[in-house]
């Protein structure tokens, strides 16, 4: 038979790797690119060196300047970034005397605020267009609204016109027109109140606030409940141990072993039955036999 033993440096290397696959994917997912060599070791060593949990290595990726570009970009531009504009607005962001980092991107200006480099954004070309093609996308209105006389935007319907079921109040808004079906419409986020569409974003909230809740509060506080139980432990059996006063008897047979202890208790080194001790413990296990026998 073959002894498999355990190896502790074996089993750390083996939750290294793990935690950097889960950063490979952490970085594929929220900042959309690989991950390198340095972040790899960076964050490996936050989480098996100095303490920090996967939770608290997610919050700090997702608090930092790359992940705010990354959902700037899917936000202003309606697109993924690519490497160029990442190196260039991680540049401005970082600016000069950032050492190691500061040279992989290559920048030379000052470092910039978020508000500075959202404002150069939007005085891109690429965002100019995308306004562009907003405005030319059609207005559609929410419940009890039309649009208005130029076109531009939305009205509350006149309550003093009461049109048919199937009209609405014209442009003008001194009569009513037949409502047209568009096959496009989606519900506008400056709706007024509906509980259909109320409801799912109360859920969601509510969800997104317990999921919060979880990963930045209750885990946090159990590890270290968790860790603080197993300082104690260590704490405990470190006291005791250097208490403790006498050496280890030398039998090697367990039987030379019971007699010493035995007879350290009953004062004799006899193996008979007719001591007080066994007497009594004989006498004694008589009767719970008696008590709890069940009969037949």
């Amino acid at each position: 038979m073959t002894t498999i033993l355990y190896n502790p440096s074996t089993a750390a290397e083996e939750a290294k790797q793990r935690t950097q696959e889960w950063l490979r994917g952490i970085y594929k997912k929220e900042l959309n690119r690989d991950i390198g060599q340095e972040g790899l070791e960076y964050w490996t060593a936050d989480i098996h060196d100095r303490g920090q949990s996967k939770e608290d290595v997610l919050s700090n990726i997702r608090k930092s300047n790359e992940k705010w570009l990354v959902d700037t970009y899917k936000t202003e531009l309606g697109r993924d970034i690519d490497d160029e504009g990442r190196k260039y607005w991680m540049g401005d962001l970082r600016g000069k005397g950032s050492g190691k980092e500061h040279l992989t991107y290559g920048s030379d200006r000052d470092a910039q605020t978020r508000d500075e480099v959202l404002a150069n954004i939007k005085r891109s070309t690429e965002y100019k267009e995308k306004e562009k093609e907003k405005e030319t996308i059609p207005i559609v209105c929410g419940v009890g609204q039309v649009k208005n006389a130029a076109g531009t935007g939305c009205i509350d319907i006149p309550t003093d016109i009461d049109c048919a079921n199937g009209y609405k109040v014209n442009a003008a808004r001194d009569g009513c027109v037949k409502k047209e079906k568009d096959p496009r419409f989606t519900p506008d986020p400056n709706r007024p109140y509906n509980k259909y569409w109320d409801s799912i974003d109360a859920a969601a909230d509510a969800g997104n606030r317990m999921t919060d809740d979880y990963y930045q509060r209750f885990l946090p506080q159990m590890r270290k409940q968790v860790m603080l139980g197993i300082d104690e432990i260590g704490a405990a059996d470190r006291y005791h141990e250097s208490r403790y006063e006498g050496t280890p008897p030398d039998y090697i047979d367990p039987e030379d072993l019971f007699r010493k202890y035995r007879d350290k208790d009953t004062g004799g080194d006899d193996d008979d039955n007719d001591s007080d001790a066994v007497k009594t413990l004989t006498q004694r296990l008589d009767e719970l036999e008696k008590k709890y026998s069940i009969s037949s």
